[in-house]
């Protein structure tokens, strides 16, 4: 988002998230830090999401990443392209 800054801090089983726009600290579970990382990179869809994890090695349902984009969305971490 135009003017954010997000500072991160990652431990083993997750990392905690400030949003410089909002004021609000997010704990963050390794996946949703992940597709934090995928989508500043470029726009996803979640399947393109689950395609890029499938890549990695690792697996999830569109679903699952859909409900997941649509958590960080309500916490104003990422936007609608």
């Amino acid at each position: 988002m135009p003017g954010q800054t997000l500072a991160c801090r990652e431990w083993e089983d997750g990392a905690v998230l400030f949003n410089s726009l909002s004021g609000a600290t997010h704990q963050l579970s390794d996946a949703a830090l992940w597709m934090l990382d995928a989508l500043a990179e470029a726009p996803r869809s979640p399947a393109a999401l689950a395609a890029a994890l499938r890549e990695q090695g690792a697996q999830a349902e569109p679903e699952h990443l859909a409900r997941l984009l649509h958590e960080l969305k309500g916490l104003h971490l990422v936007e609608p392209c």
